[in-house]
C-alpha cells in the first residue's frame, strides 16, 4: 500500500480532485480544512480535461510549484496551459525529473503556440536539458523545424556542424 511504501497516507482531497476529478466533493473537502498543498492534489488535478477541481484548489491557496507546467504539457491542451500561466505558473520552474517547461514541451511535440506562448510569458530559450542539449538543438534533433526557427528568432541559435546540417 502507499503508507506502507511512503510510510504516508495521501489525502482525501487527493482522491477527490486528483484522482476522480469530482468539483463537488472537492469543493466540500476544502470548506472542511482541507490542506491545498498536499503535495499531489493540485498536480493531479491537471490530468482532467476539465480544470474544474483546478481551479478549485487554486481559489484556496493552492502553491503552484515544481512541475506543474510540465504535467500540464503532458496534455496537448494549451488552454490549460495558457490558464496556469496566467494564475502565475512559472515557465522557468520544472523539476529534476522532468526538467524545464521548454523542454517538456519540445520532448512532448508540442505545438509551436505551445511554445510560443511558453516564450511570451518569459521562458528561457536558451535552456538546455539535463545532459546539456539545448532547447534549439533538442528541437532540431526531434524533427521540429517550426519550433527551432522560433527558438531561434528568440535569441536561442547556436552554430551547427555540417553533420547536423545535414540531419
Amino acid at each position: 500500500s502507499w503508507v506502507e511504501q511512503t510510510g504516508s497516507a495521501l489525502s482525501a482531497l487527493y482522491g477527490a480532485a486528483g484522482r476522480i476529478h469530482d468539483p463537488e466533493m472537492t469543493r466540500l473537502l476544502l470548506e472542511a480544512g482541507a490542506n491545498p498543498n498536499d503535495g499531489e492534489s493540485l498536480y493531479h488535478s491537471i490530468e482532467s480535461p476539465d480544470l474544474a477541481c483546478t481551479r478549485l484548489l487554486l481559489g484556496a491557496g493552492a502553491r503552484m510549484e515544481g512541475p506543474i507546467l510540465c504535467k500540464m504539457l503532458d496534455f496537448d491542451r494549451i488552454d490549460g496551459l495558457r490558464f496556469l500561466l496566467s494564475r502565475g505558473a512559472s515557465p522557468n520552474e520544472g523539476s529534476s525529473a522532468l526538467g524545464l517547461p521548454l523542454i517538456h514541451a519540445i520532448k512532448r511535440r508540442r505545438s509551436t503556440a505551445h511554445v510560443e506562448l511558453l516564450l511570451e510569458q518569459g521562458a528561457d530559450p536558451r535552456v538546455k536539458t539535463q545532459d546539456g542539449v539545448s532547447a534549439y538543438r533538442l528541437a532540431l534533433r526531434l524533427g521540429l523545424p517550426e519550433v527551432a526557427e522560433l527558438l531561434r528568432r528568440s535569441g536561442a541559435v547556436e552554430p551547427l556542424s555540417e553533420e547536423e546540417q545535414f540531419v
